[in-house]
């Protein structure tokens, strides 16, 4: 996926609500695996996630994302659903040995948008690398928790070469973000 004037991937749930019959429920993506995609040189983001359940992504690569912000290679950036009523956001979520690499923003960007948005990202080996630049100096892994719930646990990632900030952990004035690094 390559050159996209938006986003090159996007994952959320279809817009379906009260007026139609249907609950976003119904329309989650949940159970889908990436597997071996190569984004790059997307104007936004060369991947978002915005609602899903048991996501994964392996092998895949994120790199050089420009243009229109947050310019990451991959972004978890949650959006609430006013009808949700059984808690789906973002859960269970996987990136094992992606590559984040040249992205003007940060190279994996996860943030809880709303309280209790984020549920279980995992990330494992892979790399973040040259991403960042001096005008959005993230770096290599930002993680935003607005209430500290929810998990992200990043291990056996080499974080190389970023400008800014290798890996960036933030919490909000309520609460700490609730991340293991090892």
């Amino acid at each position: 996926v390559k050159n996209v004037y938006g986003d090159g991937v996007y994952e959320q749930q279809l817009p379906f609500g009260p007026a139609d019959g249907q609950n976003n429920e119904n329309s989650i993506p949940k159970n889908v695996t990436l597997l071996d995609v190569t984004s790059k040189d997307n104007y936004r983001n060369n991947g978002t996630h915005i609602t899903g359940d048991t996501i994964k992504h392996i092998g895949c690569t994120w790199r050089n994302a420009n243009g229109g912000s947050p310019q990451a290679g991959f972004d978890v950036e949650p959006d609430i659903v006013e009808d949700f009523t059984k808690d789906y956001y973002s859960r269970n979520i996987s990136f094992t040995d992606n590559t984040f690499d040249d992205n003007a923003g940060s190279g994996l960007e996860i943030v809880d948008t709303s309280n209790g948005t984020i549920n279980s990202v995992r990330v494992t080996g892979g790399y973040a690398r040259n991403n960042g630049s001096a005008s959005n100096g993230f770096g290599g892994v930002r993680v935003v928790s607005t209430d500290g719930d929810g998990s992200v646990i990043i291990e056996g990632m080499e974080v190389i070469k970023n400008y800014g900030l290798g890996i960036d952990v933030d919490g909000a004035s309520s609460g700490g973000a609730n991340a293991a690094r090892r």
